[in-house]
């Protein structure tokens, strides 16, 4: 908020505040850079592709999701702005102090902001709290030949972190089968296949990819798998424990999604709606679809779907079936969770959201 309001922060302080991550003398910033590099190569951090250009295309709102694209006009007013004749630093802080005060009133802000309560409280009932601290040291294995597996270490590959090694041999392990003296995850298989838990990565190729984690014994809150939530978490996965029997809850919402949408053209629909997609679900829909009504006839299919695993236990708040339908889909966090959107609205579900939602809050 100081920078906000135009105080200038010296060179030490925002090292010592985390707002900047090096120092280096006037002399030494080349030198400072090619060590930057290098560590980012020892990490197998992959280079600029050949023939990558630097200049950027005009950007084309149309394509984001609607209630992104009002912020997204205001973000490049104000980026603009120090190219303007007779610029001054103060000025262009007073518009950007200006335009947060506008945005953050909306009612679309208030909704995306009570989204991050909506993860916390998602985490909270998952492994009985917010806050759990991963031990300082973990040993983590990938064991198997499995595509899900292969595609579960590379990623963790790519993404260490301090005080997580990957190892032939760990305290935790991902497996296709149980791990004898390791807290075993079993992915790719059913819900219930064995070892400690059991794991599903419905959409490994997105930027955070979700994994789906089923308990194998019902210990609520989840306490002991409470270290690998925080592991996956801080490499960059999003973890959402469910307590599914027969099939997760992600391949049964994909598959409701998939029925509502049909051979309909539906991108723009959904698009102005605000969902944002993931690529592996964008190509399969038909463009056009502008004005249709199919994002809330899809938003309504996806509801009953939590609305069923709710009663069923397979979920056992509707945090978790937000963020499920958030993670999957880009259900937009504007219009708040899709269980109290659907219920605010004259859907056939809208009764069933109501129902489960006045539950929880008793």
């Amino acid at each position: 908020m100081d920078i906000l309001g135009g105080e200038r922060v010296e060179a030490r302080r925002a090292s010592r505040i985390g707002l900047v991550d090096r120092l280096a003398p006037i002399g030494g910033v080349k030198k400072e850079v090619r060590s930057l590099l290098s560590s980012l190569r020892a990490r197998k951090w992959p280079k600029r592709r050949p023939g990558h250009s630097r200049a950027s295309s005009a950007p084309d709102f149309a394509r984001l999701p609607g209630p992104e694209r009002p912020l997204a006009t205001e973000y490049l007013r104000l980026a603009r702005l120090p190219f303007t004749r007779g610029y001054l630093l103060e000025d262009g802080l007073r518009a950007e102090n200006a335009s947060f005060w506008r945005t953050v009133a909306t009612d679309e802000a208030r909704h995306a902001m009570s989204f991050f309560f909506v993860r916390q409280s998602a985490k909270a009932h998952a492994i009985g709290s917010a806050s759990y601290a991963r031990p300082e040291r973990v040993a983590l294995s990938v064991l198997g030949n499995d595509p899900s597996l292969r595609k579960l270490a590379r990623i963790l590959s790519t993404r260490r972190l301090p005080g997580v090694e990957l190892k032939a041999t760990g305290a935790l392990a991902f497996a296709a089968r149980p791990v004898r003296g390791a807290f075993t995850c079993i992915l790719g298989a059913g819900p219930r296949p064995g070892g400690d838990c059991a794991a599903l990565l419905p959409l490994p190729g997105e930027a955070v990819p979700l994994i789906e984690l089923v308990p194998a014994r019902d210990e609520m809150p989840w306490r002991r798998g409470a270290a690998l939530f925080q592991v996956l978490e801080q490499a960059g996965f999003a973890p959402v424990v469910t307590r599914a029997t027969d099939r997760f809850v992600s391949e049964r919402l994909i598959d409701a999604f998939r029925d509502a949408v049909g051979s309909l053209p539906a991108r723009q629909d959904l698009l102005d709606f605000g969902f944002r997609l993931p690529q592996l679900l964008a190509r399969t829909l038909r463009a056009g679809g502008a004005g249709s009504g199919i994002a809330e006839r899809v938003s309504a299919a996806l509801a009953e779907e939590c609305i069923r695993a709710l009663d069923e236990g397979a979920l056992t708040h509707p945090s978790q079936a937000d963020l499920l339908v958030h993670l999957l889909f880009g259900f937009p966090v504007a219009r708040s969770g899709v269980l109290r959107h659907v219920a605010s609205g004259d859907s056939a579900a809208a009764a069933g959201a109501a129902r489960v939602l006045g539950r929880f809050q008793r």
